[in-house]
């Protein structure tokens, strides 16, 4: 494209670099086809000049003023015409002059109606030939006079004048002029004088007063919660000042007015001032003066506000320090990431240019100003607390005079925080809320008027209101309605989108709810927002979590969906009265409620029957009574016992109206007759110091990301800014040095640089967000959509992703020690009935878990749900309001009971068991393991199980209980597709006393545990998972798995899903411990055999040379680039390849990333990122932080609204990953093609405008109004329709608007099509009725300038660029791999051939009222009927023109007609065949390769 603009100036500028004159290849009418001269023309109708004589008598006969009226009532004027009343009407023969002032009166003769013919009329002497014409037609002059003499027989007036005779041909009267003393002038002198001495006094004065105080900048330091970078913020404090105000409003006011000067200048122009034109301003050149000399002050000032637009305001107040300021400016660095970065070289050194430029005037930081806010906390005469509020976060000034944020630091171990249960005073909590501010996430959502303004302060649409207020300007209001209609309509677009998404956000962020909150030692009612930490709240079922807190009493079940997408209910466990450290974001999660969860269950509530979750965690001092718990009766629990339950939890409710209760330690608490609430929280944070606050003002406040496509944009507008400037010089120059040509110039500029270019694409993201909407795909990022269509590598998820939700149990393997002397462990058969399995192994199985019941529903983890559901055990219900407690003060987590055997006939005489869970160590993910200790009744013993992965379970277990084929026992299972996991068990024998196993600690809780099983669940691909993978890889994207899960197992679903083809080798990275290493090292093993692989770079290499040669070859594309050797690793050993820097070097050869945490997902994205447009696919729970980090996230999730990436989906499948990439890569192309469009648009207006100002000719005020709105803004809404190819092509569209493919696209159609105009030119000086009927502008009249277009030159550009306008919307919407076929834009094709079929009939056709409009093929009616024409019937407005016509011959016609149609059909070949075709393709072949072999990605 800027080869274009730069072929277009050498061209123009190397053709008038020669001329003297123009046209510059011809002078108009000078030689027929043959090369003779041009016989002069016969011209018919022309007007006599008026004619005055000494009296009246000397008239003409017909002209003679003393002839009576025809109309009776009139009477003769002085100007010789017949009016009612001739008050007013002046003798003309005086040309404005007084009697006295001539010396002689002229009588004016009536003036001539009837027009005369000039035989040989000749241009250079029209006005002495028509002069003549009418003298002798007057019988004034004989026939031998001629146009050399004519003027000594009647001569032009004079004032000196004594001839009989005169032509009324007044002198030209010198347009009036200003004195510059006018009204309008001295208004403008003061208030620019009185401008600059506010401005002269204001700033000697604001720095007198800043000088005599010491100020200084703060500097606040704090960390990014999501990045972990360190952030600076500059803080500057100002007071408001009377004199400083004054001059601030007096700097709106001006604005305003200088902005008005061009509204009363337009409105001057059509008379809507006085009543007249230019009744304000005198005249057309004073007016169109004073509209530049406005123009331009108004453009450099609003550019310059626009620069300074967050500074100006504090231009105006006065410096002072942070502790007396009621203003603080605020400086933030503008972080911008680039996504897929481009190598150009021209493009990196216009982003340095750039970020030089950004440096120089301050650009590259974000300011903003807020107000300080004074407030009285504290009770009794204490200070009021200064703060303001930013991002969402209260600043408040602290003793040493500057500002900062209070987070109030509770604890950070469990034991520190449960001595916190009493709550907070009154006083305490206020003081509180002073610092930290209210409990809610303030969301100002602006007006849709409010966010139209914002949306209009750019530079953009500032040289869009530049630009239109020039078309308004200067008669061209039509077409600048039109236009700025469609640029209100997009930015109203953009408006409302954002308003919407703010909304949505406001009503996500300000929730509010009322709470029994512990204030002074009392329960009371409090709205969340009043909420602070250290606060002790009181959960109920149902309600909203407004805070970030741990449970210090009681356990909850939350649904977090909201949060993480996660739709599986989440149970919350209680703090442990140990010194166990706590992190809310990681070891501690099970232990906290997040804000913006709901609450499913809690201890106590009765919105949900699930007592079963009424459980205390604090062991405290236990005994066991093995005859109170255990009595049975074939297989149920003694009646009596459940009364004494029952008859315990009534007395303990009415005892509850009349006493005080007494918690777990004894104290008495005041419950003012109500129960102490059993599920009790402790505020920990609020505001955005919560995990839902912090993603709500990363929402708000969201890093700025560029794609190349808006990178390059930049340098796209720059290049056309560069050729409009050119462009407008050239105008200049053409049409002579005047006003007028200043106004062309300027509409030069405004079509090579179309006001539509940002609308097309958010009309583009629009349509294709709506699209995905319909299809279940939600974006709240509508630039994302772009990026979806380059995405090269794709990460999944597997369980819940690629898989179904739920594991599904397949079987337990018991481990058995041989009999005799050597004791060794062998595994046993596996069962798919757990009966089967020996006792212990049972029990551990039943109760090693964190499962609850809400309801009728058992909910946890799904491999716990999973577990307990096929152990067909009852986690035993407790009434409201008790614990599960026997007469001795025994408490229990859990209690559970055995199945009844009816369905196992070989033990339907076993009793019942029933055993109590007493202490309960939570799954995490950095130990893999969870573990619970249970006391069997029976016996008395406690029994120690713990669950986990089963390479952890190795490293624990004792080595003696580890069969010898362990490992391969357990990689066959996971190589068969099964989750692993292993219980490891210990009994800790008779316990009399508790306390000691209440105080043992994790660890020596889980050492000394000996194998006991393995347990398998198998994993479900989802139906449609391999069909979707397919068509992934299909489209030249490579898909890799990162999971939490064992590799063996993900290589297992790598298979059967296709992302790991059936013919590709895998090769397992683990660490070992090797002989003389006490260091695991990195093994490679090849699986499933487990060899040994001594070299893998070897194996990488010979692997990358078969792509390399694949590469070269003409075969598909995905068979050639098909893996034919795929990595697997560990957690492990992926980061010990991070460690010594080389895990780049094989990360485009690791299909499967296993046992990976949360943050090894974001790390994993982020590398693929540092090369290729990367997508994450996960189910929102663990994968947020890199579904959050991707270039595209897209979370499978029930929420429409979700916040944890740009994109979701609430249909599970990862279908929605194709149908994505299939709307975003045909967003992408539409999106190229309607840059295209407007660039070859404003190229195409270009060339028109130039052959314009080269032949002096106008095409018609119609057809500019077709141009600019029908064909721009209707195909240009109908590109944006296209429809997304069915199936993904191994290609992906070009984000590059610089890019080669685009620039044979827009340049070869700009070549071609500047062929044809020339050609259609050089037809039409080859037609001899066309040569010697040229159009000379000096042989007509150039003040009806949009009646220029009445000739040939001007219906030549008009049909053949035409059709080219609308070509180039039918050219740019071929489908090609992303899109549909053409004809499916059904709304385009309808345009398409509609507007081809308008033009074929104004081509075709003989004169009609269509053609005529358009100025084709048409003429005086007169003119038509002399060539053989029927008379219209309709009014044409008479043709400026010599021949009063253009008319083309009928063959003619068929010829330029289809001259236009072949200007189509070759620029519809060349982007079909040659652009986007084998002959583009066979080209791209034979020229040599620069990509880079690394570019190449393995499917």
């Amino acid at each position: 494209m800027f080869v274009t603009d730069l072929l277009q100036l050498s061209l123009f500028f190397g053709a008038l670099g020669l001329v003297k004159g123009y046209p510059a290849f011809n002078t108009p009418n000078k030689y027929d086809v043959n090369g003779d001269l041009c016989p002069l023309l016969t011209r018919q109708g022309l007007a006599c000049p008026g004619l005055c004589a000494k009296s009246a008598e000397l008239c003409p006969k017909n002209l003679n003023p003393n002839l009576p009226c025809e109309d009776t009532g009139h009477k003769r004027c002085l100007d010789g015409t017949c009016s009612k009343d001739c008050s007013g009407i002046e003798n003309p023969c005086l040309c404005g002059l007084g009697a006295d002032d001539v010396s002689q009166q002229y009588v004016a003769c009536i003036p001539a109606t009837d027009g005369v013919t000039v035989v040989n009329f000749d241009p250079s002497i029209k006005t002495q030939q028509i002069e003549l014409a009418c003298a002798k037609i007057w019988n004034l002059v004989d026939n031998s006079t001629t146009v050399d003499t004519i003027g000594t027989f009647i001569p032009e007036w004079s004032a000196d004048n004594q001839m009989n005779y005169e032509f009324l041909v007044c002198p030209e009267v010198p347009s009036p002029r200003f004195t510059f003393k006018e009204p309008i002038y001295i208004a403008i002198y003061t208030c620019a004088s009185l401008f600059v001495a506010v401005n002269m006094f204001w700033y000697p004065f604001k720095k007198a007063l800043e000088k005599s105080v010491k100020t200084s900048k703060q500097v606040y330091t704090s960390v990014d919660g999501f990045t972990l970078k360190e952030k600076k913020m500059g803080l500057v404090g100002y007071k408001s000042n009377i004199v400083g105000t004054f001059s601030f409003i007096y700097l709106v006011v001006s604005t305003l007015g200088l902005v008005s000067l061009l509204l009363v200048n337009v409105l001057d122009y059509y008379g809507m001032i006085d009543g007249i034109q230019f009744g304000l301003f005198l005249s057309s050149d004073t007016s169109m003066a004073f509209f530049i000399a406005v123009w331009h002050v108004c453009l450099v000032w609003l550019a310059l506000l626009m620069l300074v637009n967050t500074k100006v305001r504090n231009f105006y107040r006065v410096r002072c320090q942070l502790k007396d300021a009621r203003f603080i400016h605020i400086e933030e660095e503008s972080e911008e990431i680039v996504m897929t970065e481009s190598a150009n070289k021209f493009v990196l050194l216009a982003r340095t240019l750039e970020n030089k430029f950004k440096d120089i005037l301050g650009l590259n930081k974000s300011y903003m100003t807020t107000k300080v806010i004074a407030e009285q906390i504290e009770k009794g005469n204490a200070k009021p607390v200064k703060y303001f509020e930013h991002r969402c976060e209260r600043f408040v000034l602290n003793e040493t005079g500057s500002f900062s944020t209070h987070n109030f630091d509770l604890g950070d171990s469990h034991d520190v925080l449960l001595k916190l249960k009493d709550g907070l005073t009154t006083e305490e909590a206020i003081k509180r809320e002073g610092y930290v501010g209210s409990n809610y996430v303030r969301v100002e959502v602006p007006s849709y008027l409010k966010a139209l303004g914002s949306e209009f302060a750019s530079f953009f649409y500032l040289y869009q209101m530049m630009c239109l207020w020039v078309w308004f300007y200067f008669n061209y209001y039509k077409m600048g309605s039109v236009q700025t209609l469609v640029i209100i309509i997009s930015a109203v677009v953009k408006s409302v989108l954002k308003v919407n998404s703010e909304k949505r956000i406001k009503q996500l962020a300000e929730q509010n709810g009322v709470y029994k909150v512990k204030r002074d030692g009392v329960w009371v009612e409090l709205e969340s927002v009043h909420l602070v930490p250290g606060d002790i709240i009181s959960l109920e079922s149902g309600s909203q979590v407004m805070v970030d807190g741990a449970v210090i009493k009681g356990e909850v079940v939350v649904d977090e969906s909201s949060l993480t997408g996660e739709a599986m209910p989440v149970r919350k466990f209680s703090l442990k009265n140990d010194p166990i450290a706590y992190n809310k974001y990681n070891s501690g999660k099970i232990y906290t409620v997040f804000a913006g969860t709901s609450v499913l269950q809690c201890t106590g509530s009765s919105v949900y029957a699930s007592p079963a979750m009424s459980v205390a965690t604090d062991i405290g001092s236990v005994t066991a009574s093995k005859s109170s718990s255990t009595e049975k009766m074939n297989g149920t629990l003694n009646e009596k016992n459940l009364r004494r339950r029952a008859l315990n939890n009534r007395q303990l409710s009415e005892s509850a109206e009349k006493e005080a209760l007494f918690d777990s330690d004894g104290d008495a608490i005041e419950t003012d007759g109500k129960l102490e609430p059993q599920t009790q929280v402790l505020v920990l944070s609020t505001r955005t110091n919560t995990n839902k606050g912090k993603m709500v003002q990363n929402i708000l406040y969201p890093t700025q990301y560029s794609f190349v496509f808006n990178e390059q944009l930049r340098i796209v507008i720059l290049i056309l800014l560069i050729w409009g400037g050119a462009a407008f010089g050239l105008t200049i120059w053409l049409m002579g040095y005047n006003l007028t040509s200043w106004f062309y110039g300027i509409f030069v500029i405004s079509q090579i640089l179309s006001p539509l270019l940002p609308a097309s694409f958010v009309i583009s993201q629009s349509v294709t967000a709506a699209r995905l909407r319909a299809q279940k795909v939600f974006c709240i990022d509508l630039p994302r959509i772009m990026v979806a269509g380059k995405v090269k590598v794709f990460c999944f998820d597997k369980t819940g992703t690629l898989t179904r939700e739920g594991l599904e149990f397949s079987s337990a393997q018991d481990i058995a020690v041989l009999s005799g002397d050597s004791g060794v462990p062998e595994f046993g058969v596996s069962h798919e009935d757990l009966t089967q399995l020996s006792q212990i192994s049972q029990i551990g199985l039943a109760t090693c878990h964190a499962v609850a019941v809400v309801g009728n529903t058992p909910i946890g983890n799904p491999v716990d749900v999973e577990q307990f559901r096929v152990t067909e055990w009852e986690i035993l219900p407790k009434t409201t309001g008790s614990e599960t407690e026997e007469s001795n003060g025994v408490k229990y987590l859990d209690t559970l009971i055995s199945p009844i055997m009816d369905n196992h006939s070989e033990k339907t005489n076993l009793p019942r068991k029933v055993v109590h869970v007493v202490k309960r160590f939570e799954f995490e993910h950095a130990r893999q393991s969870m573990s619970v200790a249970v006391l069997d009744p029976d016996t008395n013993h406690v029994h120690v199980y713990v669950k986990g992965s089963f390479e952890r379970l190795k490293k624990i277990s004792s080595p003696s209980s580890l069969p010898s084929n362990y490992d391969e026992v357990a990689a066959k299972w996971a190589s068969e597709g099964c989750y692993v996991l292993a219980m490891a068990h210990k009994d800790l024998g008779p316990v009399e006393d508790f306390s000691a196993l209440n105080c043992m600690s994790r660890d020596e809780l889980e050492s000394g545990v000996s194998l006991n099983l393995l347990l398998m669940f198998r994993n479900k691909l989802k139906d449609d998972t391999a069909e979707a993978l397919g068509e992934l890889k299909n489209g030249n994207i490579r898909c890799v798995m990162i999971t939490g899960d064992n590799a063996l197992t993900g290589i297992y679903i790598g298979r059967a899903s296709g992302m790991v083809p059936q013919d590709s080798q895998v090769v397992l990275g683990d660490m070992e411990h090797v002989k003389d290493s006490n260091e695991p090292v990195l093994v490679w093993r090849k699986y499933p055999s487990r060899e040994l692989v001594e070299d893998i770079d070897a194996l990488l290499s010979a692997e990358r040379e078969r792509v390399e040669y694949a590469e070269n070859k003409s075969v598909d594309l995905v068979t050639r680039r098909s893996s034919k050797l795929d990595l697997a690793v560990t957690a492990a050993s992926f980061d010990y390849l991070i460690s010594t820097d080389k895990i780049r070097d094989y990360l485009y050869d690791i299909r499967i990333f296993s046992r990976m945490t949360p943050d090894g997902k974001v790390s994993t994205v982020k590398m693929f990122m540092e090369k290729n447009v990367t997508a994450m696919c996960g189910d929102g729970g663990n994968d947020c932080g890199a579904l959050r980090a991707a270039h595209v996230g897209i979370a499978l999730s029930e929420s429409e609204a979700s916040i944890v990436s740009p994109f979701s989906s609430s249909n599970r499948s990862i279908f929605s990953c194709v149908r994505l990439m299939l709307q975003g890569r045909a967003a992408l192309a539409t999106s190229m093609a309607a840059y295209k469009f407007l660039i070859m648009y404003g190229e195409t207006m270009a060339w028109l405008e130039l052959f314009q100002f080269y032949f002096t000719v106008i095409v018609p005020e119609s057809v500019w109004i077709f141009i600019d709105s029908l064909i721009a803004v209707g195909l240009l809404f109908a590109i944006t329709q296209s429809k997304a190819a069915k199936k993904l092509s191994p290609f992906r569209p070009t984000a590059r608007l610089l890019d080669s493919n685009t620039f044979y696209s827009t340049v070869g159609q700009v070549i071609i099509n500047l062929i044809f105009i020339c050609f259609a030119f050089f037809m039409l000086f080859q037609q001899s009725w066309f040569r010697c009927n040229e159009f000379d502008s000096s042989s007509i009249d150039t003040a009806l300038w949009w009646l220029l277009g009445d000739n040939y030159e001007a219906e030549t550009l008009t049909i053949t660029l035409l059709f080219q306008f609308v070509n180039a919307a039918g050219t740019f919407n071929l489908g090609y791999r992303y899109r549909r076929a053409w004809i499916y834009n059904y709304i385009l094709v309808i345009l398409y051939f509609a507007f081809l079929g308008v033009l074929s009939y104004i081509a075709i056709a003989d004169p009609n009222p269509l053609g005529c409009l358009f100025r084709v093929n048409c003429g005086d009616p007169a003119v038509l009927e002399s060539l053989g024409y029927p008379v219209p019937k309709f009014h044409i407005f008479t043709y400026n023109s010599p021949i009063g016509h253009n008319v083309y011959p009928k063959n003619y016609r068929w010829v330029v007609w289809g001259y236009a149609v072949a200007n189509s059909v070759v620029v519809f070949c060349y982007e079909y065949l040659v652009v986007n075709g084998f002959i583009g393709r066979l080209v791209g072949k034979l020229r040599p390769n620069f990509r880079s072999k690394k570019s190449v990605v393995k499917l």
